[in-house]
């Protein structure tokens, strides 16, 4: 009686190893999601203060500075907020796919051989995408999300720039997370269907943002990751991610008098 009750455990169990990667995958993919929600925000600092001081008694007062004395303080909470995103986004999988599961990053999407096939559909989806992000732009409440960082009036352009860097950088980590590791990976087992997996983590990621933002990011995250599961690559769909964030930030400064 006790054996046929627990019966239902043998699915936890499937017969071979492959039939384990959709469980590690939503497991990952839950575990770095979780990171990036409460390690990315400054304060966190705090909790590898004791460690730091191990090393040395002054690494955590020097990371206090950096991210609340320094007079680009804004500017370095979010470079931080961007290094503990892309960390989880893909270094976290990255280790699993190249040192667990003893597969390339190729096999995920991550490469450019291929990656330019599909070429004509992305450069139509920015065309049709930067419309709507230019009308958008004129809404109190983009202006009021966007940019993420606003720079000092004078001479912005090159704190503007270090702060790009690290935007386009956690772009690159994000497609990588959801259109190669999520899609590529549950790919072999649920099929096309590895899609739409994807796009209820991905949506919920944009929770925080504007509401037309967050019903985009659904058509979004589905055309994305159609493309990549049809051409085996990322590198587009992070392309054409950077081009539109890039353009929501100088449009929002735009409006805001910086040009």
């Amino acid at each position: 009686m006790i054996k046929s009750y627990f019966s239902w455990l043998k699915d936890f169990f499937p017969k071979t190893k492959t039939d384990l990667r959709p469980l590690w995958i939503f497991l990952i993919a839950a575990i770095c999601l979780t990171g990036i929600n409460f390690l990315s925000v400054s304060s966190s600092y705090k909790l590898f203060s004791p460690l730091l001081d191990v090393f040395n008694g002054s690494w955590s007062k020097r990371l206090g500075y950096w991210l609340y004395g320094h007079k680009d303080y804004e500017l370095n909470q979010l470079i931080y907020w961007g290094a503990w995103s892309s960390f989880f986004y893909f270094v976290v999988p990255a280790i699993v796919v190249r040192f667990v599961w003893k597969q390339k990053l190729s096999e995920y999407g991550f490469k450019l051989k291929g990656a330019f096939n599909g070429w004509p559909i992305y450069v139509g989806m920015f065309l049709i995408i930067m419309p709507c992000v230019l009308i958008v732009s004129y809404n109190k409440g983009f202006q009021g999300t966007y940019p993420f960082y606003e720079p000092p009036r004078q001479n912005f352009m090159g704190k503007m720039l270090i702060w790009e860097i690290f935007y386009a950088l956690q772009f690159i980590t994000l497609e990588f997370f959801f259109r190669g590791f999520m899609v590529h990976g549950l790919k072999p087992k649920l099929g096309v269907y590895s899609i739409f997996a994807m796009v209820v983590p991905y949506c919920m990621i944009h929770f925080t943002k504007p509401m037309p933002e967050c019903c985009g990011s659904i058509i979004a995250g589905v055309v994305l990751g159609t493309l990549s599961y049809h051409y085996r690559s990322v590198i587009l769909g992070a392309c054409i991610h950077i081009c539109v964030a890039i353009s929501m930030d100088f449009l929002s400064l735009w409006h805001k008098g910086y040009f």
